[in-house]
């Protein structure tokens, strides 16, 4: 939108703030083990309205901590694993624009970290797809459409996005029933 709208210094000054902010949110308190990796605690975290694969997950959580005695949240997920990759990228993006290549450097390692996270804790290299994993660290072999949106955030990389469109988006059993 900055390139397109013209928008200018004030608008980029304005998205670094709202980027960075919700970044710390995110490792603030969705990283409630302390694993490296960010968590859903409901189902519109990633708005998947009514998804079964939440089971007796609330809908809807507004406190700043993980609800408790539900069978798959908290979470690790890919989602929003993915939403501060794009932070942090977008972040690393802002600083290069306004000619503070230190700061970008470092907002770019972060957003490997955050790749490197997805890729040695979500992604399941024999089956070529990511899956989240609830509470107990259990993969939730569930096949979603959760790993294409990551291919949109970017936080994963065009190995495993290739490996996932010809195993998966292309497979006429899975996505074109």
């Amino acid at each position: 939108m900055y390139f397109v709208a013209d928008a200018g210094e004030d608008y980029l000054d304005e998205l670094y703030e709202c980027l960075e902010g919700f970044d710390k949110y995110l490792w603030e308190n969705r990283d409630s083990e302390g694993d490296g990796c960010l968590e859903s605690w409901c189902k519109y975290d990633t708005g998947e309205d009514n998804a079964v694969r939440y089971k007796n997950a609330p809908d809807a959580w507004s406190a700043e901590f993980p609800p408790e005695g539900l069978s798959i949240v908290p979470m690790a997920s890919l989602d929003v694993m993915s939403y501060s990759y794009s932070s942090r990228y977008t972040l690393s993006r802002i600083a290069y624009l306004k000619g503070k290549e230190k700061i970008g450097d470092e907002w770019a390692k972060l957003a490997g970290g955050v790749r490197a996270k997805i890729r040695e804790y979500l992604w399941d290299a024999k089956a070529h797809i990511c899956f989240d994993r609830d509470k107990h660290h259990r993969k939730q072999k569930i096949i979603t459409h959760n790993t294409l949106r990551a291919m949109y955030w970017g936080s994963i990389d065009k190995d495993m996005a290739s490996k996932f469109v010809n195993d998966h988006l292309l497979n006429e059993k899975e996505f074109w029933t």
